[in-house]
């Protein structure tokens, strides 16, 4: 099929999507304020919360640009992961002390999951890598019996992501949104189908190139999640920001109201 004109993808996006575009630049402006300093060092949830809000923040700068240029399908893919982060680290935040420590304690755990499985295709990578071998397995070792139950969830806390979302008030991210981003994640037929349709004479079509489809999804859910996220960095710092992040989440609010 012959290719949408950018200037006409340029104006049906503005005109469909306009509004989440501002809030968006605007949230990412916002960002680039709130990170320009270093920040006093406090404990272990401050780093990990700062590390989520900084990832947060880069995915939707990433995933506007993607959406301004009509790839909304892979923006998509970028909301997914912002949702799963939101919901760590705000699962995090009910519980800052224990649930950290668990957090940062996982990472061994995955780590000597790929080196394992490095190991089975190539046998020679632990002895060119000795050093950094040795110092995974030894972490391994003092936090492995902490995860001996869990590990089978496949998941840092112990529990299931919905089991997450639901502490923090975002079960219909995973159950619906979280669950049909990730048919574009997976490529699976739901994902992949709408990419050809049937044409006349028994043919195929193929959808080709930029569009509007799928930024509907994108920008909304990343705008609520990255904001929640924003949140929790100012309450923590006491950074002030109460206006601003409150007058885009208004803003938002309005504009998801008179979706029709």
């Amino acid at each position: 099929m012959k290719c949408i004109s950018k200037k006409q993808l340029a104006r049906e996006l503005k005109e469909k999507f306009g509004g989440e575009f501002i809030l968006a630049d605007e949230l990412v402006k916002l960002g680039c304020r709130l990170f320009a300093k270093p920040f006093p060092r406090k404990e272990l949830y401050g780093d990990v919360l700062l590390a989520c809000a900084v990832k947060a923040h880069k995915s939707l700068e990433s995933l506007t640009v993607l959406a301004k240029r009509g790839f909304g399908e892979d923006a998509c893919v970028i909301t997914r992961t912002i949702i799963e982060l939101a919901i760590n680290i705000l699962y995090i935040a009910r519980d800052p002390r224990p649930r950290t420590q668990r957090y940062v304690d996982w990472e061994p755990i995955r780590k000597e999951w790929l080196w394992r499985h490095m190991e089975a295709y190539h046998p020679q990578v632990s002895k060119k890598y000795y050093a950094e071998r040795k110092r995974v397995l030894d972490l391994y070792r003092k936090v492995a019996k902490n995860f001996r139950e869990d590990k089978k969830k496949g998941n840092w806390s112990g529990i299931t992501l919905a089991e997450m979302a639901a502490e923090v008030e975002m079960s219909w991210h995973v159950h619906v949104l979280y669950a049909h981003l990730s048919n574009l994640s997976h490529s699976n037929v739901v994902g992949v189908k709408p990419y050809i349709k049937e044409a006349s004479g028994g043919r195929l079509a193929v959808l080709v190139g930029p569009s509007a489809d799928w930024v509907g999804e994108a920008i909304p859910a990343a705008l609520e999640a990255v904001l929640r996220v924003f949140t929790l960095v100012n309450q923590h710092w006491n950074v002030k920001l109460e206006e601003e992040l409150s007058s885009i989440a208004g803003r938002y609010v309005a504009l998801r109201d008179h979706q029709p």
